[in-house]
């Protein structure tokens, strides 16, 4: 399993496994981290499958995805290339 750390002054995650995907909330504090996450979903939005991830906003800068299974790690790995995660690593 990969597990993940992010500076939880600037941002608060929630994630749920369902049966089908991996459901992610970003409630966002910090404009900077709102920056990045926008550059996440705009590198998401050019990608070839677009079924990986399907990007939702709310009020109060909320945002949402829906991440399929198989993709979870890959988008953990675009949020920490993207630094709205400060750490990510492989639980033994």
């Amino acid at each position: 399993m990969i597990s993940y750390e992010y500076h939880k002054s600037e941002l608060t995650i929630t994630e749920r496994k369902t049966e089908s995907d991996y459901e992610f909330e970003f409630k966002v504090q910090s404009d900077n981290v709102l920056r990045h996450l926008k550059e996440v979903r705009n590198e998401l939005e050019g990608n070839d499958d677009l079924t990986d991830v399907s990007f939702a906003t709310s009020p109060g800068n909320v945002y949402s995805a829906a991440v399929r299974h198989n993709f979870r790690t890959d988008f953990l790995l675009i949020l920490f290339k993207h630094q709205v995660l400060h750490t990510v690593k492989r639980d033994d």
